[in-house]
C-alpha cells in the first residue's frame, strides 16, 4: 500500500512540475518576442517558442495521461496567447502605418512645393490623398481621422504654394 501512495504522489508532482515549468517558460518566452519592431513575425515566432517550451515541459513527464491532459492545456493556452500576440502585432502594425502615412505626406509636400512641373505637382498632391486613402483601408486611421489628416495636409500644401510665389 505504501509503494502504491508514493507512485501517486510521483505522478502528481510529475504533472505539477511540468505544468509549473511549462509556465515559467512560456512567461519568459513571451515577454521575449515583444522586444522588437519586427511585428510581421511575431506570431510565427511565438509559435515557434512555445513548441519548444511544449517539447521541454513534456519530455520529463512519465505518464501517458499526465503527458495528454499538459498537451491539451498547453495547446490551449498557445492558442489564447496567439490572440494576444495577434492583437500586439495589430497595435506595431498600426503603429508603423501611421509613422510611414506622416513621413509619406512630409515628403509629398516638400516633392510638390519644390517642382515647378505643374504636372508633378499634381502627382505629389494625388500620391498624397491615395496614402490618406491606403492607411484609412488598412484601418491605420479611421474616417475621421483620414478627413482631419487631409485637410491639414491641404491647408499646408495651400499655405506652402502661397509662400512659393513671388511677391508683386
Amino acid at each position: 500500500m505504501g509503494g502504491a501512495v508514493v507512485e501517486f504522489a510521483d505522478r502528481r508532482d510529475d504533472f505539477r512540475v511540468a505544468k509549473a515549468g511549462a509556465a515559467f517558460s512560456t512567461a519568459e518566452a513571451t515577454a521575449r518576442q515583444f522586444q522588437d519592431n519586427d511585428w510581421e513575425t511575431y506570431e510565427t515566432r511565438y509559435r515557434e517558442s512555445m513548441t519548444k517550451v511544449k517539447e521541454a515541459a513534456l519530455k520529463d513527464v512519465r505518464l501517458p495521461s499526465n503527458r495528454q491532459a499538459l498537451e491539451l492545456q498547453f495547446d490551449s493556452a498557445v492558442e489564447r496567447g496567439v490572440l494576444g500576440v495577434r492583437n500586439t502585432a495589430r497595435g506595431k502594425e498600426v503603429e508603423f502605418g501611421r509613422a510611414d502615412l506622416s513621413s509619406m505626406l512630409d515628403s509629398y509636400r516638400t516633392a510638390a512645393l519644390s517642382s515647378a512641373d505643374e504636372g508633378l505637382r499634381q502627382q505629389n498632391v494625388l500620391g498624397a490623398q491615395t496614402a490618406i486613402k491606403s492607411a484609412l483601408d488598412n484601418q491605420y486611421v479611421d474616417p475621421t481621422d483620414a478627413e482631419r489628416i487631409n485637410k491639414a495636409w491641404v491647408q499646408s500644401y495651400g499655405e506652402g504654394t502661397l509662400d512659393t510665389l513671388p511677391y508683386a
